[in-house]
């Protein structure tokens, strides 16, 4: 097994450091000598670590003034910096912002979706019912691609970029849930009654079917529901609403 660069192994050193010390966006960063110290690594591997931040949009480098802590932090594979945020919280909060974002996105598609794109959705669907040696890994993997091309089925292209990070949420519920067969089952259920709506062109279906699957899916992850997402009743968010033209 190859090891990792000592740079890219002193660079997640690092970003351990920004969270155990508390770092703000803003702060000044440690100087090159004390990270060397820090570390036990020679300055030219902390140079090389700190670039690696850099490009990474986690540290900025003012020549003459020092290194700082972006105002703005976002690991290239972590747009929205989550893995600085609150960890506590977070699983809430994406769970919270799923129901904020998905069930739209759902009614989008519901309205927008092609003709092929209704056919990538019932492939996907299909392949739930396909034996695999690896059903987990499976189930992961076309849970998230479910979720991908609902995105695209919007044609909103700032929501095809924002989809990774539900799919954060995704894979979290997944890995709190694995030994969960009945969980499994009911969202692949709820998968399919989404892309049923989707296919009907029945949009407030979609929307109240995608409520229903986060918050089922939140009850499965934490073992109760999150009563704080009780306010997203897609009862309510349906009443008076017209199902819009195919």
């Amino acid at each position: 097994m190859v090891q990792p660069k000592l740079s890219a192994q002193t660079a997640a050193g690092l970003r351990k450091l920004i969270l155990d010390r508390q770092l703000k966006p803003g702060d000044r960063f440690f100087s090159e000598n004390s990270l060397a110290d820090m570390f036990n690594v020679g300055r030219s591997t902390i140079r090389e670590a700190v670039k690696i931040l850099a490009a990474e949009n986690v540290v900025e480098i003012h020549h003459g003034k020092g290194t700082f802590v972006c105002r703005k932090m976002g690991v290239t594979s972590d747009p929205l910096g989550l893995y600085f945020a609150n960890q506590n919280r977070l699983l809430f909060n994406l769970l919270e912002t799923r129901l904020i974002v998905e069930p739209h996105m759902a009614l989008l598609a519901a309205r927008r979706a092609t003709g092929d794109d209704i056919h990538r959705l019932e492939r996907i669907i299909r392949a739930y019912d396909e034996p695999s040696a690896e059903q987990e890994s499976r189930f992961s993997s076309l849970d998230v691609d479910f979720h991908t091309t609902l995105a695209d089925c919007t044609k909103n292209d700032v929501l095809h970029r924002f989809v990774p990070s539900i799919c954060d949420a995704i894979w979290k519920g997944r890995e709190e849930t694995a030994d969960n067969t009945a969980s499994h089952e009911r969202a692949i259920v709820s998968h399919r009654r989404i892309f049923e709506a989707i296919r009907d062109r029945e949009p407030d279906n979609a929307r109240k079917e995608m409520i229903a699957h986060i918050k089922q899916t939140a009850q499965d992850i934490a073992g109760e529901a999150f009563p704080e997402l009780d306010l997203f009743d897609s009862r309510s968010e349906n009443s008076g609403s017209k199902p819009a033209p195919g």
